[in-house]
């Protein structure tokens, strides 16, 4: 096989030595990453994305790689957070239908994110991700991470929230992604769209339809806790004070907060993507333990009930997402 020209590309434009970390400001930046990944997947298309966010790795995803591309290889930063692998992975995956036949789909799968309290609170930065995958002409996207959650009315430990809505503080308080990304039109995904303005009008970045069939697929099973709800995104890396979370969690509509997951949905929405969000609650307000990533990951480790339902979740909303028509009715 042939080298690809990508690395060569890009180094003639580092300094001191040191990779140039891709500018999510520059489409030639973007451009260079995704010709990388088409070079390694030998120019097969993903038919959807799935973001593994804390805890999520664990999962087999997908069931037979087909290539990996680690996040060096682009010139992406890395995370520094425990399970949050830094990279792409691309594979078939085995998905059962509504009728309950199997299918496979070729997916793309970021085993692992960039958090914005990395980085400086870059959340364009950290959208990166998404930005390539539209580029590979990706149009459905899974967006996990795990959260804590109010402890009322079933937003319990152990509970998988299927996001309706999101309250995005970093976004509401002047870091919003989409001030440091190109423009569709300069992507070259919308000719006629020039401005960043996402208007919502009543709606939401998230797929309330596959939300709702994946309520009613649950309803009846005792074994598996699925809620639907709003979640909150701050900006971290520090944990809420009481107040903070009252002020969420009580006062403030939202079911759960984390520090992700939110910035890349924006971005997502402005590229027109598909989308559904799904938090894993793995702590609570009330609980007398301080919360601690170590919990998390103990929470999603293979063999345990989470990490069975959470496979059972994920290619549930793999099937929904594939056969339900697009949009959020």
């Amino acid at each position: 096989m042939s080298r690809s020209p990508f690395k060569k590309r890009v180094r003639s434009t580092s300094t001191s030595g040191e990779p140039k970390i891709l500018d999510p400001s520059s489409v030639s930046d973007i451009n260079d990453a995704v010709e990388m990944i088409q070079y390694k997947i030998e120019g097969k298309s993903p038919e959807i994305a799935i973001v593994c966010g804390s805890g999520w790795s664990s999962l087999p995803l997908p069931d037979q790689v087909h290539a990996e591309v680690d996040f060096a290889e682009l010139f992406l930063p890395k995370s520094a957070v425990p399970s949050h692998n830094n990279k792409f992975v691309f594979g078939d995956y085995e998905y059962t239908t509504e009728d309950g036949t199997k299918q496979r789909a070729f997916i793309c799968v970021l085993k692992g994110r960039l958090h914005p309290y990395e980085f400086n609170m870059n959340t364009a930065l950290c959208s990166l991700p998404i930005l390539i995958m539209a580029r590979l002409g990706i149009k459905k996207l899974i967006l996990t991470n795990a959260v804590g959650g109010s402890g009322e009315g079933g937003y319990d430990s152990k509970t998988f929230v299927l996001i309706d809505d999101h309250i995005c503080l970093p976004a509401l308080s002047g870091f919003s992604p989409l001030m440091g990304i190109p423009t569709l039109k300069a992507l070259g995904l919308q000719a006629a769209k020039e401005d960043k303005f996402v208007v919502f009008h009543n709606d939401t970045p998230y797929r309330k339809n596959v939300n709702e069939a994946l309520m009613n697929h649950w309803q009846d099973d005792e074994k598996m806790k699925v809620k639907r709800g709003v979640y909150a995104m701050q900006g971290g890396p520090e944990f809420e004070t009481p107040a903070e979370i009252n002020f969420l969690l009580t006062h403030g509509g939202a079911n759960c907060v984390g520090l992700s997951l939110a910035h890349e949905a924006l971005v997502a929405k402005y590229l027109n993507m598909d989308i559904v969000g799904i938090s894993l609650i793995t702590n609570t307000k009330n609980d007398p333990e301080e919360p601690n990533h170590d919990a998390v990951k103990s929470t999603m480790e293979e063999g345990s009930e989470c990490f069975e339902n959470g496979a059972k979740l994920l290619n549930k909303a793999v099937g929904l997402m594939l056969e339900l028509p697009a949009g959020n009715a």
